[in-house]
Formats: C-alpha cells, structure tokens, sequence
C-alpha cells in the first residue's frame, strides 16, 4: 500500500512509519518539523520509498500541495497522528488547530480525493482519561475500540479578559 502517514516526525508517527516502510509499503511523510537525524537514519535502506512534505496541516494551501503532489496521487490510505499530545501550558486556539483543524483538513481532504482507508490516532483524551475530573476516569472494557463510549471534558480553565 501507499501511505500517507501524518507526524511522522514525532515518537509515533515516526515508528509507525518505519513499521510500514519494514512491510515494504510506499510512504508519503509529513510533519510541520523535518525528519531527525534519527528517524532519517533509521528509513536510509527504505529510501526509495519514501517521500518527505514538511508542512503545516492548518494551512489549507499546503494541505491542497500535500495531496497535488506526484508522490500522493496514489495513496491507498492515510495514518493521521499527527497533533498535540500534551496541551498544557499551550495556547487553547494553539491545541485546537493542530488537533482539530489540522485533522479535519487531511480527513475531508482525503475523502474528496476518495480515499477510504484512514486510521486516525487520538490521545487517551478522547475516551477522557486525561485533563478530566477523576470521576470521568475509567474503562468500561479492555481493549478499547470504537465502539467504547467517549468522555471527553477538558479542564483548561478559559479566562476572558476584557480590554480597557
């Protein structure tokens, strides 16, 4: 398959996309920061396949490059990780683009292209196990899969201030 796999510059994404590339699959690589030397280091004997796009998915124009390019004409599917896993101390409207933004512009963007595999991978906030109030936590079953009911509630507390 040819993939394209999101935050493959982070702890992830980055293993998720040698996982792929040792299966012998075609990537597509894309984070808002480059490659490190590490990861670089690691997909050298997969070289040929494998395409880096360093970009950011908030920026509808380099999501549109992303998807015009040569390299992803053919995509068979698309491995979004990336996005924010930690919001403290972090801009609210900073955690919200990269999260949901950014994961709306590759997921609307691949359906308008017609691609139908996606895996999408989320932060244990989705299920509410983090950032929430400690009645919020808990699993009704292991493994967790999508049919797992979602607590999402968050705590950063949102303070208006007025300008004088």
């Amino acid at each position: 398959m040819h993939v394209l796999v999101t935050g493959a510059a982070g702890l992830i994404g980055s293993h998720v996309m040698v996982a792929l590339l040792k299966e012998g699959h075609t990537v597509v690589a894309t984070d808002i920061n480059p490659l490190p030397a590490a990861v670089l280091e690691q997909i050298q004997p997969y070289s040929d396949s494998v395409t880096e796009m360093t970009g950011d998915l908030t920026k509808i124009a380099f999501v549109d490059e992303l998807f015009a390019d040569p390299a992803s004409a053919t995509l068979d599917g698309i491995m979004h990780i990336g996005g924010i896993r930690s919001p403290i101390g972090l801009d609210p409207r900073l955690v919200h683009n990269v999260n949901v933004t950014a994961t709306y512009n590759v997921l609307q963007t691949a359906a308008s292209r017609g691609i139908k595999r996606m895996v999408q991978a989320s932060s244990c906030n989705a299920l509410g196990l983090s950032w929430t109030m400690p009645e919020h936590w808990g699993l009704d079953f292991v493994p967790v899969n999508e049919t797992h009911p979602m607590r999402p509630v968050s705590r950063m507390d949102i303070t208006i201030v007025s300008p004088s």
